[in-house]
């Protein structure tokens, strides 16, 4: 298997040879110089590749005796500091009455190793038992043996036509637990019992039997004795040492006959199977019987059941057609299970299995490769905005202890988070074609249907798929969600047709390899009980982290965000987070009066709360700024309001000390007004969703909250606008009613360390007010001047979520204004409309 796997295109192999080379099977597992030496050079060669290498996961195949175990211990001992995947694989079947036979000592020793172990192979189900004590069963995979072998089907039918003799044959060491005294007991029975000729060649090596403790000298003697009684109906070969000869004679074998009292899965049962040998063996032992399934490719019986063994024999001895039969099934059973090609694509799945296991749920089908690509453009974000410690200590100062800690740790996380994000390629084999899948790894690997692909040839690499850096940027551009818009989804295809010619789409695979229906996907969650009330929060983003859970923490019931599981990798909450709308709106449905607070992609903000209220019309709905993004959006929220739904929206400013003082001096001003709304903006890379031309670009996400503050401090609306530059850097114009001049002006050039910075001026009557980002406010009245300054930034996020509250407690309406709904959803969308233009 080793050297095919280093041919595999897809995986990259590294290999610490661990045998020895004396060819001498009575070594192995012997305490001597040649096997320290051995261990420890293969244990300098293992540490050299996890320091340099860093592979992704370390195989071992585990030995089943004291001083191999001790080494292989050492093996998953060092992987695990390095961070490995451990995954080990037993070939025999008595691990467990290995570890149960050992000293106290020693079983700690086995227990300390198998808590680092991440996944074991055994060889079939019924062994699965071995591990269950230190491993969970979905940790424990099933691989079959495997015999390299060229057979020729057509060739093998030809040398089983001789009718003249019936051609029996044992191939095995000669021991009794072998069984092959109960067979040379059995073909006396079978030699009085029928006309029928035969003959049973005998191939292999007498020696010592360590499980019964039969010498080599009795050995000797009781089958020197057998060989007398039976004459020439048994035929000693002796031991077989080169292929072909084994090959040769299994080729030319009628029944193959194993009757073993202690096994795990015999390569040589393998061996006679892939030879379209019928095969007599013993049931429960091992995993024969998973092997040569029972009146299918042959006949089991009991061990040491000298009367059943005979009887099988006699039945296929009397029976030509039936053995036909069942060698034609073992033929056809090696081709479909146990092949080197089988075993490497079996192999290669519980590898995937091991390094993504739950990010699969998605897939019903498993690929046989992933390729994770780095996203390079989220380093953007973070470069641009320069998280350091002296911004940290600055932020201290501007917002105070408590939010800027919860700020850097929410930065630090989403960092995390993002980085994760990989650019997923998946390759699958099905139907003897070769698929891809293009994804992201949002916690989860979840296809859709636009981004499946067929390849025009059968031998094509995962390594193979070319992305040239501006389909890339197009990937990063992409999530599997559906508020992605559809020409994301449109410019990536064609990118990737663009970079590789040879693959064609092909959605209709989609429904084959994916699962339509999955179980429900709360993270940490138990089904609720019905409520009186409860908050829910839909997207669980940084900004909800930061601000929204310090007022709802111990009144939310549950969340919803795309990315839940990575999130929870980093945060624990005591309540569950969903990844899919559907499951958490069964929640919401069943909680009287529940506040759903909504955070996710701003396309989505409409149809959700109109989801929501459809499925439970008691909820009060608070939706984070943009109230919507499309005209027609806010038309659906005005109408709800209308008919009585409890609807509010998160423009924090409103709440502001420093806004409600500027109001209260303008309900003074007479005549000519005039507003300066200066920001300084976040750069933002143009990977980011807020570009997704579903979103309303910057002025509905940024932009909104100025135009909607110039709403509440006038009231007014306007006449007449312009606009210079585009929603990076621009300076928009306002001509308002009642002689109101205002302007706003927005760029993201210069300095990201203060975060978002703003100026405001007013000027009306004989007065003058600035405001200086929301830490110092200050109003000039002819020769007076009155100057109000504040330690920290206060933009009215804590006294937005406390109106809110008790709003609710006092069963108050929403705060903000209906009709401001559709004044700022309306203006946005004319000023994204001049921009374009």
């Amino acid at each position: 298997m080793r050297k095919k796997l280093i041919q595999e295109k897809d995986l990259e192999v590294f290999v610490v040879d661990t045998s020895d080379k004396r060819d001498d099977l009575t070594n192995l597992g012997r305490f001597d110089f040649a096997n320290v030496y051995a261990g420890l050079r293969s244990l300098f060669k293992l540490i050299y590749y996890l320091i340099f290498v860093r592979p992704d996961v370390v195989y071992i195949p585990i030995s089943q005796n004291h001083w191999a175990y001790f080494r292989d211990g050492l093996f998953i001992l060092i992987s695990s500091v390095f961070k490995a995947k451990i995954l080990i694989h037993l070939h025999g079947s008595y691990f467990l009455k290995f570890y149960e036979e050992s000293s106290w000592l020693y079983q700690k020793f086995i227990d300390l190793t198998m808590k680092r172990v991440d996944g074991a192979i055994v060889l079939g189900e019924k062994l699965k038992y071995i591990f269950e004590k230190w491993l969970s069963t979905d940790k424990i995979f099933v691989l079959p043996n495997f015999i390299e072998w060229e057979f020729n089907e057509d060739k093998i039918r030809s040398t089983k036509n001789d009718e003249s003799v019936v051609r029996i044959t044992y191939l095995g060491n000669l021991r009794e637990s072998k069984g092959i005294f109960d067979l040379l007991e059995a073909i006396k029975i079978v030699k009085k019992s029928t006309r029928t000729k035969f003959i049973v060649n005998i191939a292999g090596k007498l020696g010592d039997d360590p499980v019964t403790g039969l010498s080599l000298r009795e050995h000797e003697i009781r089958f020197g004795n057998y060989l007398k009684e039976l004459g020439d109906v048994a035929n000693y070969i002796g031991e077989i040492k080169e292929e072909k000869d084994k090959f040769e004679l299994l080729k030319n074998t009628d029944i193959f006959v194993f009757p073993s009292w202690n096994e795990g899965q015999p390569l040589v049962i393998l061996e006679a199977m892939s030879c379209g040998c019928p095969v007599i063996s013993t049931k429960d032992v091992g995993v024969i019987d998973e092997t040569v399934i029972d009146g299918v490719n042959g006949l089991l019986v009991e061990k040491r059941n000298i009367r059943q063994l005979a009887d099988a024999i006699l039945k296929l001895v009397n029976n030509r057609d039936l053995r036909i039969s069942f060698g034609m099934n073992s033929l056809k059973r090696f081709g479909e299970f146990y092949t080197i090609e089988r075993h490497i694509y079996e192999f290669r799945k519980i590898l995937i299995v091991l390094l993504f296991g739950e990010k699969l749920r998605y897939l019903k089908v498993l690929p046989v490769a992933i390729k994770l690509i780095p996203p390079r453009r989220f380093n953007d974000l973070f470069d641009l905005r320069g998280y350091t410690l002296k911004k940290f200590i600055k932020f201290l100062v501007i917002e105070g202890i408590g939010l800027s800690i919860n700020k850097a740790k929410n930065k630090l996380i989403e960092r995390k988070i993002l980085k994760g994000e990989y650019l997923v390629i998946m390759k699958f084999k099905y139907d003897k074609n070769i698929f891809f899948c293009f994804t992201r790894d949002l916690g989860y690997f979840k296809p859709e249907e636009i981004m499946f692909f067929k390849s025009k040839f059968d031998d094509i690499g995962i390594n193979s798929i070319y992305l040239s850096t501006e389909t890339l940027d197009i990937f990063e551009h992409y999530l599997p969600v559906p508020s992605c818009p559809d020409d994301v989804k449109e410019k990536l295809v064609n990118g990737i047709l663009k970079d590789n010619q040879y693959l064609v789409p092909f959605p209709e695979i989609y429904t084959v390899i994916c699962r339509t229906k999955i179980e429900s996907t709360a993270i940490l969650s138990n089904r609720i009980s019905l409520r009186d009330n409860g908050c829910f929060i839909l997207g669980f983003g940084g900004y909800m982290r930061e601000y929204a859970l310090h007022f709802f923490k111990k009144d939310i019931i549950a969340a919803l965000d795309y990315k839940a599981r990575a999130i929870r990798r980093y945060f624990k909450f005591d309540f569950p987070i969903y990844d899919r709308f559907e499951d958490i709106m069964d929640e919401i449905a069943r909680v009287k009066n529940p506040l759903v607070i909504i955070a996710t992609y701003h396309s989505d903000h409409a149809w959700m709360t109109k989801m929501v209220l459809d499925c439970n019309p008691t909820a009060r709905v608070f939706i984070e700024k943009p109230a919507a993004v499309t005209n027609e959006d806010a038309n659906i929220l005005f109408e709800l309001r209308a008919k009585g739904a409890f609807i509010d929206i998160g423009y924090n400013r409103r709440h502001a000390l420093f806004t409600q003082v500027i109001r209260n001096a303008l309900k003074d001003s007479k005549g000519q007004v005039h507003i300066t709304f200066i920001v300084k903006e976040l750069k933002i890379p143009k990977t980011h969703w807020y570009f997704w031309s579903n979103q309303g670009t910057r002025v509905t996400g940024n932009w909104t909250h100025w135009i909607d503050l110039l709403r509440f401090l006038t009231g007014k609306n306007v006449i007449n606008f312009s606009v210079i530059g585009d929603d990076g850097n621009a300076t928009v114009l306002f001509e308002l009613e009642d002689k109101i001049l205002a302007e706003i002006i927005v760029t993201d050039i210069g300095s990201d360390f203060y975060g978002v910075e703003e100026y405001f001026e007013i000027r009306f009557n004989n007065t003058t007010i600035k405001l200086r980002d929301y830490r110092e406010l200050e109003i000039i009245n002819n020769f007076r001047k009155i100057r109000y300054k504040r330690m920290r930034r206060d933009k009215g996020h804590y006294k937005m979520y406390l109106t809110l509250k008790e709003n609710i407690l006092n069963n108050k309406g929403p705060f903000y204004p209906a009709e401001d709904i559709l004044w700022v959803t309306h203006l946005c969308n004319e000023i994204i409309r001049v921009i374009k233009d």
